[in-house]
């Protein structure tokens, strides 16, 4: 009967064979181990950047009314209220897309613009900003709905071809997804409207009237500063 030996210093113990994926991953992580300290260094120096970045377009926004592509591309990452009504957040990017597309429509129609004129401007995005804010809430609470389709239909009419509509809608500043909420807000109205005539709830006054009524009847605060709604 064969006896089992212990290996010793003359013999050699055989090495199991090592597959691709374990000799990859080892290289990997032979190679990540090397160069983790300016792997590191990179990643802590990049957050820095980003994070001075974001905190000079914060002191930009709420601190200089800074309007620019930095502060509107940093808005769709963070949270940055314009205004509230009755605490609930307007984003300033939604703000600033208003504003963007107000200053396109004004370019567009007129040789130039002057520092009275930008200022009205703002105001008007903001108040545009607030009412449709009432508006959607209103509609929401009434349970008043407006389906994608009749919005994307009517978008494609009005916005389509070689008309001066369709042309102001593809000049530089004019955004799809404000024409869209415009058209989606004036459906929103019109269905609004109907159920106020049938509950007799209008009266003598047109719809807008009625609007700002209930906008004036909420608790507005402004977090921009040197914006005067009208």
């Amino acid at each position: 009967m064969p006896v089992f030996q212990h290996p010793d210093e003359a013999h050699q113990v055989s090495q199991p064979d090592v597959s691709s994926f374990a000799r990859g991953y080892q290289r990997g992580l032979a190679w990540g181990t090397a160069r983790r300290e300016p792997i590191v260094k990179t990643a802590r120096w990049s957050g820095l950047v980003a994070a001075a970045i974001i905190l000079a377009a914060m002191v930009g926004v709420y601190g200089f009314r800074w309007q620019n592509d930095v502060t509107y591309g940093v808005s769709h990452v963070l949270p940055l209220p314009a205004a509230t009504v009755d605490n609930a957040p307007i984003w300033y990017r939604d703000y600033a897309a208003r504003l963007r597309h107000a200053e396109a429509v004004y370019a567009r129609q007129s040789s130039g613009t002057d520092g009275e004129e930008v200022t009205g401007l703002e105001g008007y995005a903001m108040d545009r900003a607030v009412y449709d804010h009432v508006l959607r809430d209103i509609a929401d609470s009434r349970d008043i709905r407006i389906r994608q389709s009749p919005v994307q239909q009517r978008f494609q009419r009005l916005y389509t071809g070689d008309t001066a509509r369709a042309r102001l809608a593809r000049a530089p500043g004019v955004s799809a997804d404000i024409l869209k909420r415009d058209i989606a807000n004036r459906l929103l109205r019109q269905e609004l409207k109907a159920r106020l005539t049938e509950a007799g709830e209008l009266g003598e006054q047109d719809i807008n009237t009625w609007m700002c009524q209930r906008v004036q009847q909420r608790d507005v605060t402004y977090w921009l500063p040197g914006i005067t709604p009208s």
